[in-house]
């Protein structure tokens, strides 16, 4: 199967709702590889790599699901270059 790269921003209620540690059990869940974190304007940014059929099980669930607590108000995703050198997703410190 090919691999995409897609990177994602995503905004509103998502920071100190477990919004990352939800990204990281559902990507492990999809054989999703990548990286997220929060950024200073108080969005989550993410890449992430997998098979197009789960990026898009994964965007859905970002947009209808994420954490319990979080909500979506808007996301940015953009298609950018595959890496193929990780091995999971791994949660990164916050963007300053």
């Amino acid at each position: 199967m090919t691999k995409k790269r897609l990177y994602f921003e995503v905004f509103g209620k998502v920071q100190g709702v477990y919004f990352r540690n939800h990204i990281v059990e559902k990507a492990k869940s999809l054989s999703i590889v990548g990286w997220c974190r929060n950024t200073a304007n108080g969005s989550v940014e993410i890449e992430a790599e997998g098979t197009e059929q789960n990026l898009d099980i994964f965007k859905k669930w970002l947009q209808y699901e994420g954490s319990p607590l979080s909500r979506v108000d808007n996301m940015i995703v953009k298609e950018i270059s595959v890496i193929n050198n990780e091995e999971c997703m791994v949660r990164l410190k916050t963007l300053k």
